[in-house]
């Protein structure tokens, strides 16, 4: 079994918890472009924070674009 090695950062605030998941790539073609292991490692980051606010009573997940270059309006989110 590989060793992950991932920190998530976890913030209190009221009422929510925030958890940061860091840079993650948004938008289907973009993440076509990826190699598998940055495309599992970035979902792997955003399933264990989902499973940690699901398991917490909720909250919300944090992130940032990593290919700002994109308009997220235009990629349908």
């Amino acid at each position: 079994m590989e060793a992950n090695h991932c920190s998530l950062g976890v913030y209190p605030s009221y009422p929510d918890l925030v958890i940061d998941v860091g840079e993650v790539t948004l938008g289907e073609e973009n993440r076509k472009k990826l190699q598998k292991t940055q495309r599992d490692q970035e979902r792997a980051r955003v399933i264990r924070a989902a499973c940690a606010l699901l398991n917490s009573g909720g909250g919300v997940i944090q992130m940032e674009m990593a290919n700002r270059d994109e308009r997220p309006t235009e990629m349908g989110l």
